[in-house]
């Protein structure tokens, strides 16, 4: 993930900075070390790394001491916020054509999260599986904003709130949910070995009062196109990438990788430097990616986190996140004042 993939739509951002700036915190300061201009976050079809998300969010829970960020901006966003996927939506004929569409171009909202629609006897579950190795601020952050939006878009397309849904999550029971979203607690059950959103499967066939087929067909066109275009962004590198991000402890070396994917270290090199990449730049994105993990949910001194990863003294490390992130690891700490594990 990092530059190579993890991407997510630009959509949300702007909102974001709205309800930060209506705060009283800056575009600027929210954007920093983002590489992010206002302007850019509002260009339409637009997508950001998880470098930059992560920037991004951490900058805001930082300034705003609030971990609840992600629950205000969901409620912001209505269906139509979501692009031409929320246009489709919007326009399908049930709610469950709708669930369809939303899982066949939920990587055009987000792949920090896959999502799947399973049938269990008179119900309808949603999983929603956050991608492996996420720090555990953006986890919350993105679910968050998700559930939080989902209710918003059930109450609009079905006419009513979620009561009928039952919302499983993987976290420790939290109060502020209900103050945030407005449900009964007794229908969220905490502490589960998944993220789950449970319907009667009966409610999601009745009829949506906006349903239009030509305008149904002209969005999933559009999401079509935007699927083609976003595919040229994951590259071998971003695949590559994202493989090594499973690897916990020590990363492998090129030749390991090369027999895994069975090539020769030769072509593997070939191949990353076709997309004006290299095995070691791959690894460092790693190991940054790692840091940020080890600092803010491990809490390691940072030169623990320096050994730990590899480097041969915490002046490199502290040199190396800097080039990668545009700030030293004590003041990436320094920003987090506040977080989801607090």
């Amino acid at each position: 993930m990092d530059q190579y993939t993890g991407l997510t739509s630009t959509h949300y951002f702007a909102p974001l900075l709205d309800l930060l700036t209506e705060r009283g915190f800056s575009s600027a300061d929210v954007l920093q070390g983002s590489g992010c201009s206002e302007e850019t976050l509002k260009l339409p079809n637009q997508f950001i790394n998880l470098t930059q998300v992560e920037t991004i969010v951490e900058n805001a829970i930082g300034l705003s001491h609030d971990k609840y960020l992600g629950i205000q901006l969901g409620q912001r966003l209505n269906v139509s916020a979501h692009g031409s996927p929320g246009i489709a939506i919007l326009t399908a004929e049930n709610s469950w054509q709708a669930l369809q569409v939303a899982i066949k171009y939920f990587s055009l909202i987000t792949s920090l999260i896959s999502v799947q629609l399973i049938e269990k006897g008179e119900h309808a579950i949603l999983v929603m599986t956050p991608t492996p190795n996420l720090s555990l601020n953006i986890e919350m952050f993105v679910m968050q904003t998700l559930m939080s939006s989902l209710d918003v878009m059930i109450a609009f397309l079905m006419g009513g709130g979620t009561g009928a849904a039952y919302l499983h999550l993987r976290y420790a029971k939290d109060e502020a949910y209900q103050q945030f979203t407005k449900r009964d607690l007794s229908n969220i059950r905490f502490n589960q070995p998944r993220n789950v959103l449970k319907f009667p499967k009966a409610v999601l066939m009745n009829p949506l009062p906006l349903a239009d087929n030509a305008a149904n067909q002209k969005a999933l066109v559009d999401c079509d196109l935007q699927k083609t275009q976003l595919a040229t962004l994951t590259s071998f590198s971003a695949q590559l990438y994202q493989q090594l991000l499973l690897y916990q402890d020590i990363l492998p070396s090129i030749e390991d990788v090369a027999e895994r994917l069975h090539m020769s270290s030769r072509t593997l090199r070939r191949r990353l430097k076709k997309e004006h990449n290299s095995y070691r730049d791959l690894l460092n994105q790693v190991r940054i990616h790692q840091a940020t993990k080890l600092l803010l949910q491990d809490k390691l001194p940072i030169t623990q986190v320096a050994y730990q990863l590899g480097y041969t003294d915490s002046a490199n490390f502290t040199r190396a996140f800097k080039r990668h992130t545009g700030i030293t690891p004590t003041e990436f700490l320094a920003r987090q004042s506040i977080g989801y594990n607090n």
